[in-house]
């Protein structure tokens, strides 16, 4: 089993690639995810679609943090050369760490990192009872980066842990698409997250096409099923020194569950 990987390719930019703000986050985040996805099979001697627990159970990596810092997405343009170079680590027996930094012909436009969890569904397949799954023997050594970013996440999950559901604040209710918001193993795709916080925050009136958002962070804690409504729950917003950052909760009402924490930094230089 190999320890690390490393991959680089060049995209060239076009309409897939690109939305009404600049480079698609959505997109950059499911390519990068489909490298993470590869150097995981890699490191594993197996494609994914052969990932199996002790008792022959399907094992899939989901991630439980990704995080975009110094973005410059808004450069990106139609008919560029967009260069990836991605790096890649395992963490323990579970967690792997990827990190992608981006290069175009007005430079550096930001740098994303990955935090993956080996997953499985409980034995009532429910989405909601995905556990985690060792896929490595113990005792791995990993790089400071990773390491620091599984201490980070650690801190979140803790933090979220201890505080109570929220109530008040705009709501944004809707019920996910099994067409487009859920991938192909019938999880929440990560990339949905993104997409609705942002949905929620150009709803209320919060987020303009022309803001540049330097920074996003999703925390991700739970899934759930194909016909179960979402919300987008609005937290707040606080001043940090790479801009303005605005956190909402995406939940299950339901069952009253958290799923994911996303926090978006905007640049004061670029807010309208």
């Amino acid at each position: 089993m190999q320890d690390g990987f490393t991959a680089s390719s060049d995209v060239t930019l076009g309409m897939p690639q690109l939305d009404g703000c600049g480079l698609s986050e959505s997109w950059l985040q499911k390519t990068c995810g489909e490298i993470h996805w590869r150097g995981l099979a890699e490191s594993l001697g197996r494609p994914a679609e052969e990932w199996a627990d002790a008792a022959g159970q399907r094992v899939y990596a989901a991630f439980g943090l990704v995080r975009l810092s110094q973005g410059r997405l808004e450069l990106a343009r139609e008919g560029q050369c967009l260069q990836l170079q991605s790096c890649m680590a395992p963490v323990g027996r579970s967690q792997a760490w990827s990190q992608h930094r981006l290069q175009a012909a007005d430079g550096h436009l930001g740098t994303l990192e990955m935090l993956s969890v080996f997953v499985g569904r409980g034995d009532d397949g429910s989405n909601r009872s995905v556990r985690r799954v060792a896929m490595r023997e113990p005792g791995r050594e990993t790089s400071p980066e990773a390491r620091a970013l599984v201490d980070h996440a650690r801190a979140l999950r803790l933090h979220r842990s201890a505080a109570a559901w929220r109530t008040g604040g705009p709501v944004l209710a809707f019920m996910p698409c099994p067409r487009g918001d859920f991938n192909g193993a019938g999880l929440v795709y990560f990339p949905s997250f993104t997409v609705w916080s942002d949905r929620a925050l150009f709803s209320w009136g919060r987020l303009a096409a022309t803001d540049r958002v330097t920074g996003r962070e999703c925390l991700f804690l739970g899934n759930q099923d194909i016909g179960q409504p979402v919300e987008v729950l609005w937290c707040g917003e606080t001043a940090t020194s790479e801009g303005h950052c605005m956190e909402v909760q995406v939940r299950c009402p339901t069952h009253r569950r958290v799923l994911a924490v996303v926090r978006t930094t905007v640049g004061e230089e670029g807010r309208t």
